[in-house]
């Protein structure tokens, strides 16, 4: 998963949690989330890169298999959301570093 989730803009500690969102839901994951949170796994940042991913990929493998069995392309049930989901997290790290570096020391 390491390859993926750097693609994603997501951290190793990640892992558990975005498969925990992605593949079983908010309701699932949401628990999952919480828990490994409250251990202190994640920064505050990786949190929110972590709620941007799982906010556009959740519950990935209930609707691409619904949307699958009407007879839509699986490409683009799941690439699109691959890249949107990599799109928003890039960007908010690089508002994240540019705010960082304008604010006075």
């Amino acid at each position: 998963f390491k390859p993926f989730m750097r693609i994603l803009g997501l951290s190793n500690q990640a892992v558990t949690m975005w498969v925990a969102g992605a593949g079983f839901g908010l309701l699932y994951g949401g628990a999952v989330i919480t828990e490994e949170s409250k251990k202190g796994a994640l920064t505050k940042e990786e949190l929110e890169h972590l709620h941007i991913s799982i906010g556009i990929n959740h519950a990935i493998v209930e609707e691409t298999a619904l949307f699958l069995a009407l007879g839509l392309n699986a490409f683009w049930l799941l690439i699109p959301r691959f890249v949107t989901a990599a799109i928003a997290v890039h960007t908010c790290r690089a508002i994240q570093y540019l705010k960082s570096k304008s604010l006075p020391k």
